[in-house]
Parts: C-alpha cells; structure tokens; sequence
C-alpha cells in the first residue's frame, strides 16, 4: 500500500535532513554532476530578467542559485525545500555566491504558503516523483502562477538508462533490502513512463503541455573515495535501505554497491549518463 501522505512527509523531511549535511559538504561536485539536468529545466522554463519564480524541492540550491543569477536582481527567486535543514544549507549557498535576490524557504510542494498567481514561474528539478499526491502538489504549482505563467519540471525515465540508479538498486534488491513500490507510491520512477507527466499536469489544470526525455551527462568529477563519502552520507533514496542491512551482512553491502559503482570509474571520476524527463505547461 502507498504510505499516508503526512506519515510519508514527516519520513521524508527526516531522512533529508539527515543528509543536508552531506549534500552541503559536496555542493559542488553534485552540482556540476547534475548541471545538464539544471540547463534543461532552464531551457524548459524559458527564463527572462526579471521574473519572479518558486524552485521547489531544490535540495542544496539548484537550480535555485542559477535561475536567480539568470533573472537578475529584478527578479526573485524563493529557494526551497521539504526539510529545514536543507534549507539551511541553500542559504549558506546562497550567502557564498553574493546573491541578493533570493528567499530561502522550508515549503510543502503540496500546499505553497503564497497567494494565488504569485510567481511567473515554478521549477522542480527530481521533486515531483515524490510529492506523495501529485495532483494536489501539481494543483497548487497551478494555483501560484500566473496567468500565462510557466511550470517546469524533471523527473527520472526507466531505471535501464539510468544506471546510478539501477546498479545500487540490483545490490540492494539482490539482498531483500529494496523492494518495488507500488505504480502510484512515491519513487524515483513514478513518471518515467512516457507521458506520465504531461497527463498528470494536463488534469492539474495546465495547457500546453510538452513532455521529452532528453539524455544527459551525469558524471561525478571527483574520485571514488569522494563519490563513495557522498553517496554513503547523502545517497537518499538508498541510504534508509542499507541501514536496514543486518550488521552481519552489511559489510558485503557496502562491497557488492562499491563494486558496482567502480564500473563506472573514467579519468578521474564516474561516468553513469542518465536519461530524464522533462516537461513544461502553462497556466
């Protein structure tokens, strides 16, 4: 059964604000991992100075940080995210990078504190899988744009042509500590199938909805030890799944997930590609 929306929240907001710390100490290696994922949800939002816009569920602060550069001080950004103790870390983000034009903010995607046609734009980059009912979160990122406003969104296509995802997941599932949710519960597959999306946003209310997959680079440009560190403190979905390994297994865990990760070792760092999904509407 899919969990109840606010026991699944509360779990959430805890295991991401046990990695926020992790995600701030590797900000930037995880941002220059994920940054074609950041220029296509800019391309699909069709940015312009000064814009007001809402980025939810933006983790460490992207693309937050990005868009806010891209709308200029003119515009606004409200950087957030479900767990505080990310939101932490976006501000100190957003204090390292001199940026004047940002609001950082704890925010339920499900129900946004702001008035009716408040923002120009609403981004969620690898968020929208996991709103435990996405037509109520989809409705609400309506309800706060504009007339003629845009919404932006990624999520992840099938697990075979995104191995970060799929390699882990053989180990865990090999060992009984991964099992497949249900189609309809939070997961980082919910919309990889092709025109999952764009249904859900056409029956929130959108119009003109566009939904592609796109294939990405998805590269780690540090080395092993420092993907592994990463991985091990700040590597949700995952890391609730390997704690729950029997102290007497765990060890081969943690084994058999660094062997499948060092397949991807290449010059220096580690090469996944990842394919994403990503789509557009309009209020």
């Amino acid at each position: 059964m899919s969990p109840e929306p606010a026991q699944y929240k509360e779990e959430q907001r805890q295991q991401w604000g046990k990695a926020a710390e992790a995600w701030g100490r590797w900000h930037e290696p995880f941002s220059q991992m994920s940054c074609d994922a950041t220029e296509a949800i800019i391309d699909a939002a069709e940015l312009a100075a000064g814009m007001q816009v809402l980025d939810l569920a933006c983790g460490s602060g992207e693309p937050s940080l990005t868009v806010a550069e891209l709308v200029g001080p003119s515009g606004r950004v409200v950087a957030s995210d479900l767990a505080q103790e990310m939101v932490a870390v976006i501000k100190a983000n957003v204090t390292k990078r001199g940026l004047t034009n940002v609001t950082c903010q704890q925010i339920d995607a499900e129900s946004i504190p702001f008035p009716d046609e408040s923002f120009d734009r609403v981004t969620c980059r690898f968020g929208v899988m996991f709103f435990p009912e996405p037509a109520k979160g989809l409705r609400e990122v309506c309800r706060v744009l504009k007339p003629g406003g845009r919404a932006a969104l990624t999520a992840w296509a099938p697990p075979e042509v995104n191995p970060f995802f799929s390699a882990p997941g053989g180990v865990l599932l090999q060992h009984g500590l991964l099992t497949l949710p249900p189609p309809d519960a939070p997961n980082v597959f919910r919309f990889a199938q092709e025109g999952s999306l764009a249904a859900a946003m056409e029956e929130a209310g959108f119009q003109q909805v566009s939904e592609r997959q796109q294939r990405i680079a998805w590269r780690w440009p540090a080395g092993f030890d420092d993907f592994w560190e990463w991985f091990w403190q700040g590597g949700m979905p995952f890391r609730s799944a390997i704690e729950n390994a029997a102290p007497e297994r765990r060890q081969t865990v943690i084994d058999g997930l660094g062997a499948a990760f060092r397949q991807f070792e290449k010059a220096g760092g580690l090469d996944f590609g990842a394919t994403i999904v990503v789509a557009s509407g309009v209020r």
